[in-house]
């Protein structure tokens, strides 16, 4: 009886999380959250609904839950979000210590132009993100393991220096993703043709953006850098905070 009971008790609770309404998604946000997702539909197994972030919708949440990794011990998950400007594929996969991201995107050229225009950059081609892969520990405070490629197509770019226009034609652009040995994720930027990285991206922990430029890419800018230090010599670094 026991046994039967259990069995019961099992397929009661699977049951019920498998039919459970998509509306207790927002449940796993803080309510003070700056986030949330808005007319969820489906289940917690399955459905989709607008995510909201700071008020604004990024677009449209699809997510499913993959149950065959259950066999192993972990709880698997596909998301995709869907926007007029950008897109977005994860898969992500749950152990007993570690998260893991599996993710594609692409950020079109539109949105790339206007978040460069604050910073008096004006260009065009989108940004795509292929084979990311991201490690964290369970609480996701840890970076143990990135990578992955983010692609810009080149083109012609025209920025503002000290009041001056200037107008240039970049080659074709790739950001290696990894850790640094401080642990904060960082994207280094190459061309085909460079061996040594032409600029250095990095996000702290404490939600500082700091980008660290070469000698050799002042000179793809037309603007070289005076004096006799080496083409990959870092000589321009800026920070800002983000959050």
């Amino acid at each position: 009886m026991f046994r039967y009971l259990s069995v019961g008790l099992l397929l009661f609770t699977g049951f019920a999380i498998f039919f459970a309404p998509a509306g207790l998604v927002n449940r796993a946000f803080d309510s003070n959250a700056e986030l949330f997702l808005l007319n969820p539909q489906g289940t917690l197994w399955s459905g989709d609904g607008q995510l909201i972030v700071n008020q604004v919708s990024a677009g449209s949440l699809t997510w499913a839950f993959k149950p065959q990794t259950l066999l192993q011990a972990n709880i698997g998950l596909e998301l995709t979000l869907r926007h007029p400007l950008w897109h977005a594929q994860a898969s992500i996969k749950r152990g007993f210590s570690s998260v893991e991201t599996l993710a594609t995107g692409r950020i079109d050229a539109k949105q790339v132009s206007a978040f460069l225009a604050r910073y008096n950059i004006f260009t065009q081609g989108d940004l795509t993100l292929e084979r990311a892969k991201l490690i964290t520990n369970s609480n996701l405070s840890t970076i143990s393991e990135l990578q992955g490629q983010i692609k810009w197509n080149g083109g012609p770019i025209r920025y503002i220096l000290s009041g001056t226009t200037q107008d240039v034609v970049l080659p074709e652009l790739f950001a290696q993703l990894s850790i640094n040995k401080n642990g904060d994720p960082q994207a280094m930027v190459f061309t085909k043709k460079q061996q040594e990285p032409l600029l250095i991206a990095t996000l702290t922990a404490d939600g500082f953006a700091k980008i660290a430029l070469t000698k050799q890419f002042t000179k793809i800018l037309n603007n070289p850098w005076p004096g006799s230090d080496p083409d990959h010599a870092i000589v321009i670094e800026v920070e800002e905070k983000l959050y």
